[in-house]
Parts: C-alpha cells; structure tokens; sequence
C-alpha cells in the first residue's frame, strides 16, 4: 500500500470536472478527485489554482531578493482562513506527488514553484518564512504550531531545489533552442526575465543549500516525510486546525542519500567540479542500489521519495567516466583521496 496517496475511494464519472472552489466547499473531494485516472484538473494544475487565488494582496510569497528580510516577525501564520485552506490543499496535491520537483518544475512556473516551498516552509514553521533564504537568516526558528522534523523536510526539499534550478535555467541559457531537456531535471520553458534575475541571486548562497543536503546526508536521525494526511484540511465549520505532522513518515536513509547525491552531481557537472560530479554519482548509484535491496523491488516509482532514474543515473555515471559496481568505484575514489 502506498501511504504517501490518500486512502482508496469509489471513483467517480471521469467526465466529470471540479472546479477549485468545491475543493474548498468540501475538501473531502480532494481525495476522490486525485483517485481518477486522468483528473481535469491535474494535480498540477489544481496546485497552480489554489495558489494563484490563495495570496489576496500579501507580500510574503513575492519573489523576494536574499537582501530583504526573509522572516517575518510576527508569530504564527499570518493568513486568512481562505488563505490558509488554499494553501493546505495546494500541500496536499504536492504530497500526493511524492514532492517530485521534476513534475513541479515541468508544470509549475517559476514564481508558483517558490510559493510552494515558501508555503511548505511556512506551514511547517508554524510561522511564515520567505525565500530565498539569506546568509544572513539562519534556520527558520518554528512557531508554536510548527514541527522541527517536519520543518527539516520542508527545507531539505528548497535547498534541493536551490541547486536544480540553477542547473535547468543554466541549461536553457546555454541554448538556443526553446524548450531543452536536462535529463534527470524537468522540461523546461523559457524564463522570464524576472525569473532570471530571481536564480541569479541564488548564487552566491548555493554553499548554504550544499552545506545543509550534507549535513542531512550525515544526519543519524531518520528522515521523515510528509504524507497526503499530514496535512489537514480546513472546512466551514473550523477557524483553525492542527496538522498532523506525526504522520510523517521515516525513510530510509539510502533513499533520501541517493536523491542529494544525485541532485549533487547534477549541479557539479553544471559548474564543471567534475571530480565532485563522479563522487556524487557513484554514491548516489551506490545508496540507489541499496534501496532497492532494502524494499525488494525494482521499478523506482515505487520508491516513497526518490525519483531518481535508474537509466538516467547510469548515463550520468557514463558521462562522468566512471563504469563498474559502485563498491569497487567508492573504493578506488576513495584510495584516490587518501593518496
């Protein structure tokens, strides 16, 4: 069973289309529409709805620059109750998703993509938090109603973020053409302008997101993830209500190992550190390897958060000069190092 998707409802006319608002009427809907084989509106859509009518005139999910002040003072979440309800449903979607920046990132703009997370980081906070974040901020402190492991999650998956972003506008400015294709990172369509100017400014706090994966990648805690349930959705009858981030669920550590490796060895082969690109690489296929061992399976969508692709990666590995079984590459890397 698969317990990062909503638990299992008699479908419904596949003909039939919901419009975003009876999704806030009765959330309950949620569930039974995501359960249809070709939803209208697809998840993702449904996300860029509940976002675009969710701000109503706050400043807080702008594209900030890391100069401005990317927490707010204020204790607490600072929204409406509609504000809040769109936002949860939108977190809903996303953990239906699996969190799959690859899927975000080919159907989101640029500008919904950081609503999210900055959504994400807010909720789990308990407080809002705005991007990027800065030198100059350390780690978001939660609120009250905030969740450090769940807070964590939230984080792990912006500064991953961080590093692909970079990778795919690289890709699209090195290009002539209008649509390109990273493999292992999203389609992608031209940026705009402002867009453009928003990933520029993340470069020189690149070191903060690569210094924050490895130190997840180091963590002994288990790292736990979000689910479809950990968020809870509010109705007409309720002003508020306390999300379920207990029923986030630990992972194992390979899995989440796997995935910042290989985002890692993406972003190294973009800034040309190619050594630290074929590092990357052969642990990623290494922890990649052991995941499977771990759940006894094969196909990699049946992993509960890493979307890497295991063809995908072993091109990687090709283009990073390196073939054989990754012990015996983590080895020789390893003697190379110590030599």
């Amino acid at each position: 069973m698969d317990v990062l998707k909503p638990k299992p409802v008699p479908p419904y006319s596949a003909d039939e289309t919901v419009l975003w608002f009876e999704f806030l009427l009765k959330p309950a809907l949620l569930t039974k529409h995501l359960s249809k084989a070709a939803p209208d509106p697809s998840p993702t859509e449904l996300i860029t709805q509940f976002l675009s009518i969710a701000p109503e005139n706050q400043n807080q999910n702008e594209l900030n620059s890391p100069e401005a002040d990317s927490m707010n003072k204020n204790e607490g979440l600072k929204y409406s109750k509609k504000q809040l309800a769109l936002k949860i449903l939108a977190l809903k979607v996303a953990a239906y998703l699996r969190w799959d920046l690859g899927v975000l990132e080919k159907n989101l703009p640029l500008q919904r993509q950081v609503q999210l997370l900055s959504d994400l980081c807010s909720v789990t906070a308990g407080k809002a938090v705005n991007l990027p974040l800065s030198l100059v901020h350390e780690c978001p402190i939660i609120g009250p109603d905030g969740s450090q492991h769940s807070l964590n999650f939230a984080l792990t998956l912006y500064h991953r973020w961080v590093l692909r972003a970079q990778v795919i506008r690289g890709s699209v400015a090195r290009s002539n053409k209008p649509f390109v294709h990273v493999a292992g990172v999203a389609d992608t369509t031209p940026y705009s302008m402002r867009d453009d100017s928003f990933i520029n400014s993340l470069e020189p706090f690149t070191n903060i997101s690569i210094d924050f994966l490895n130190q997840v990648i180091n963590d002994v805690e288990p790292f736990r993830i979000l689910t479809f349930d950990s968020f809870v959705a509010l109705d007409a009858h309720t002003d508020g209500v306390q999300q379920r981030f207990d029923l986030a669920i630990p992972i194992s550590k390979a899995e989440i190992k796997a995935q910042i490796y290989y985002d890692l060895c993406l972003y190294y082969l973009y800034v040309q550190k190619y050594e630290l690109a074929k590092q990357n690489i052969v642990l990623s296929k290494q922890n990649f390897d052991q995941i499977r061992q771990e759940y006894s399976v094969k196909p990699s969508k049946v992993f509960l958060y890493c979307s890497v692709d295991e063809e995908q990666l072993l091109g990687y590995m090709m283009a990073c000069g390196v073939t054989g079984e990754p012990e015996g590459l983590l080895q020789r890397l390893n003697e190379s190092v110590i030599n």
